[in-house]
């Protein structure tokens, strides 16, 4: 079965864009690629890196966030609580048109369809591969997890997917609750323990989402133990 060209994870879509963006220019002409077509790519490679390095910053400011947070709550006295975290982001470029992926697989299928393309260029702009071997309702994610400081890490692997929809419950209750739809692993579950001090057993379930509906199946049920 051949692997889909594309990238899985946010940070290698990154890399595979800016490669695509600044190799088409070489071939657009040769394959019918035009000079507004052309770029539209250019800007969807900079808004992309944009977006995805702004949910890294994000991430980084949560983390530092729930680092204050324990702190402040559980710091022996005489500590320093230091500055309050601050999330900074950098001036935003020129933003894209939605479902940038969908549009240049639409590239990708008519430049393939050119008699001038051959498999060296395809392997320069980085789409030998096939278009699609994804099955939207049999799609089940792999999630695992474990106890981290100030609460719990699941890991996941999209395959193909936007993101994952995660939902999470204490051990032995019915009753799902919905926390995000994380689009790059892993997700940190920073909720508080629902009696201070208590460690709790915490299960978690995780679906595929594409261009913003559920698809598929929902992953095994897994389990981490928070103890803070």
């Amino acid at each position: 079965m051949k692997k889909h060209y594309l990238p899985d994870r946010d940070s290698d879509r990154v890399t595979w864009l800016n490669n695509f963006a600044a190799k088409l220019p070489a071939y657009n002409v040769l394959l019918g690629i035009t000079a507004a077509e052309l770029a539209l790519v250019q800007v969807y490679a900079l808004f992309y890196a944009y977006i995805i390095g702004l949910i890294e910053l994000s991430k980084t400011y949560t983390e530092d966030l729930t680092k204050f947070k324990n702190l402040l709550s559980r710091a022996t006295l005489g500590s320093i609580l230091g500055p309050l975290p601050v999330l900074t982001p950098a001036a935003a470029p020129p933003a894209a048109d939605a479902g940038i992926f969908t549009i240049i697989s639409g590239f990708v299928a008519r430049m393939k369809a050119s008699q001038k393309y051959n498999e060296g260029i395809g392997e320069d702009l980085g789409i030998i591969g096939d278009e699609s071997d994804f099955d939207e309702l049999t799609y089940k994610p792999e999630i695992k997890g474990k106890s981290v400081p100030g609460g719990a890490r699941v890991t996941f692997t999209k395959k193909g997917v936007d993101g994952i929809d995660f939902q999470s419950r204490p051990k032995g209750s019915i009753v799902w609750e919905k926390l995000a739809v994380d689009s790059e692993s892993p997700y940190i579950d920073t909720r508080p323990l629902r009696t201070a001090g208590v460690p709790e057993e915490r299960e978690y379930r995780g679906r595929g989402v594409m261009s913003d509906i559920e698809i598929g199946e929902w992953s095994d049920i897994i389990s981490v133990t928070v103890t803070e």
